[in-house]
């Protein structure tokens, strides 16, 4: 997916799926220098890019895993495990 692997990051390297409409955000899957809030920042947008493009999605945070999912309550738990997180 083109516009959520721009920014630095190919998408090859943070996202894994099994089909094109179905997208991992994977925290170890980011460069190892990058700091915890331009990650965080970084999978927020993601999660926001699937939810407007209706595609299904899932968050890996170190201890935590949200399962593939789409719609708005999917989105806005994503979203508070990532605004929830201190790694």
């Amino acid at each position: 997916m083109e516009g959520l692997g721009a920014e630095r990051v190919p998408a090859h390297q943070a996202l894994r799926g099994r089909a094109a409409s179905e997208l991992w955000f994977d925290w170890d899957r980011l460069p190892t220098g990058m700091h915890a809030e331009a990650r965080l920042s970084r999978l927020a947008r993601w999660v926001m890019l699937a939810e407007e493009r209706g595609l299904r999605y899932a968050l890996k945070l170190p201890g935590i895993n949200v399962p593939l999912g789409e719609g708005f309550p999917h989105r806005d738990r994503c979203l508070k495990e990532l605004a929830l997180y201190h790694g």
